[in-house]
């Protein structure tokens, strides 16, 4: 654990050019990454823990405080990952769209709502992995948190939904400069961003107040007058501290470092069960596109004894989004908004409509 401490009155201006100093790190991808993140989020308006090295939390209700922290290995402070979710008897499986790669089993998702109207969207999900300093939250996050017994100021892997992830991405993106970026990602004495989960599971991510910064490395002793070279000091360890953690990309816990026979065997397994289940049970070798083709053309007649087919509360409609698309929050959260693909423009399209 490492010995740090958290302070809430600001950056002295004796020493703001000191502490705000940088590594030579490439901030050049994430700049455009998140100026593309922001623009799509523009666009899109309208339309078991044994296996983990660090300790890992999901943000519980209520509002988590944490720094996030550079991870230079991996040139990133944030990984965006997809798994699928088939419940605790079956497990989970990494989604090859992690690797870039085209998912065979979200087509047989959608072909599943086209026949049956079954919504099975929570079968993918999307997430988003940091390394960040805890700092504090006002629920006991030991409830939840894998290998527990997190402590204020602790190193951790900090896992979130899809919605935290395009907050953190868009709070990078209006940084704008370099500068300013260091002092959210990779400063010794850094801003401190508050994830708030409602009660009703609606996630988050945002700046605190401007003076509520942390310190990863202290060595200040409040009864001494500040010390140039130990702020630099403290920074030098705080480097040397960030660029000893792993890489992002190789957490095998979460996520796979690289994409693997098995995984892909996985997912086509997967891909037939689901087939064999919801689609065409006798015939094994069905085609999802035949099934799609099937499902948009005239459907056959019923007869007047024959009673109409069952759909789901969240039926699919003509655009392939749920029926409750831009209605964010009209159906159960947990069983549905949670899990769906199409959460965080949801939320977006919803708050515009108001």
């Amino acid at each position: 654990m490492l010995a740090v401490k958290v302070h809430g009155t600001g950056v002295s201006q004796k020493n703001k050019e000191s502490v705000n100093s940088m590594q030579n790190y490439d901030f050049d991808r994430i700049m455009q990454e998140e100026a593309k993140l922001a623009e799509r989020m523009s666009n899109s308006k309208g339309s078991g823990g044994k296996d983990f090295k660090y300790k890992l939390l999901y943000p519980g209700k209520g509002t988590t405080s944490v720094k996030l922290l550079f991870n230079p290995k991996s040139n990133m402070y944030k990984r965006e990952f997809y798994q699928h979710d088939f419940g605790k008897d079956e497990g989970k499986t990494t989604c090859v769209r992690t690797y870039g790669m085209t998912c065979e089993i979200d087509p047989v998702l959608r072909a599943i709502k086209n026949v049956t109207g079954q919504e099975l969207s929570h079968y993918s999900r999307g997430r988003g992995v940091s390394f960040v300093q805890f700092i504090r939250a006002d629920y006991d996050v030991n409830g939840g948190a894998i290998k527990s017994d997190i402590q204020p100021n602790e190193i951790i892997l900090l896992m979130y939904p899809w919605t935290v992830f395009r907050d953190f991405g868009l709070i990078v993106n209006q940084a704008k400069t370099k500068e300013n970026i260091a002092k959210l990602i990779s400063s010794n004495e850094g801003y401190v961003i508050d994830i708030t989960r409602t009660d009703d599971n609606k996630y988050s991510a945002r700046v605190g107040a401007f003076d509520n910064v942390a310190k990863t490395i202290d060595l200040h002793d409040p009864d001494e007058p500040e010390n140039p070279e130990k702020v630099e000091l403290e920074n030098k360890k705080f480097f040397k501290l960030i660029e000893s953690l792993d890489p992002l990309s190789e957490q095998p816990a979460l996520i796979p470092a690289e994409i693997t026979d098995e995984i892909i065997a996985k997912e086509r397994e997967k891909k037939s069960d689901l087939n064999k289940k919801f689609l065409n049970p006798s015939d094994p070798n069905v085609r999802v596109e035949d099934k799609e083709v099937t499902t948009l053309s005239t459907p056959p007649a019923r007869t007047e004894t024959e009673a109409p087919p069952k759909t789901n509360t969240v039926a699919p409609s003509s655009s392939g989004k749920p029926s409750c698309y831009g209605k964010f929050g009209s159906v159960s959260y947990e069983e549905n908004c949670l899990r769906c693909r199409e959460e965080a423009l949801c939320e977006e399209e919803t708050e515009g409509k108001h």
